[in-house]
């Protein structure tokens, strides 16, 4: 994990968060988490409104929905989920939201850490990773904001050339 700016420390407690009917428990020991350089989420898949997953109402609940966007990148299928990696010649759709309390931001990214799969034991290798991109508004503005990028091997995976998991899926309203 790249530590950034100022550390908080961040220990390990057994959440049902926010009374939102998601168990996203962390690993029973101390971390590090980034400062607050940007407040901004990008969600490129199931997290997305349109999803309708239990885990929307914890995004909706901490952050609010700033416009449809996209980044640079890729997204290929992994045993059957759609996965991100960074890429320049190519976009992902998505959407842009952003964190409602700036003091919520280790918290509630830890929440987000855990879920995606990068708090793991010893030894193990994390399934995504979390850095800042570049995010291309809809109103054609730039900003810059986290997004999780799979951190495994994407050669012979299938490529969603949409860049969009909806179009993909046939999910209309995202």
């Amino acid at each position: 994990m790249i530590l950034i700016n100022q550390q908080y420390a961040f220990h390990h407690r057994n959440i049902y968060t926010a009374g939102l009917g998601l168990d996203l428990h962390l690993l029973s020991k101390q971390y590090y988490m980034e400062s607050a350089i940007s407040q901004q989420l990008f969600i490129y898949s199931s997290l997305r409104k349109g999803f309708h997953k239990d885990v929307f109402k914890y995004i909706t609940h901490f952050f609010s929905f700033v416009s449809a966007a996209k980044a640079n990148g890729i997204l290929s299928i992994i045993d059957g989920e759609p996965v991100a990696t960074p890429a320049a010649s190519r976009f992902i759709k998505g959407e842009l939201y952003k964190l409602n309390k700036v003091e919520d931001f280790s918290w509630v990214f830890g929440q987000l850490d855990d879920y995606e799969g990068l708090i793991v034991e010893p030894g193990e290798r994390p399934l995504y990773r979390r850095d800042l991109t570049t995010v291309y508004k809809d109103d054609g503005s730039i900003t810059s904001a986290w997004i999780y990028w799979y951190n495994g091997n994407i050669i012979d995976r299938p490529v969603l050339a949409s860049g969009d998991i909806s179009y993909n899926l046939g999910i209309e309203n995202l």
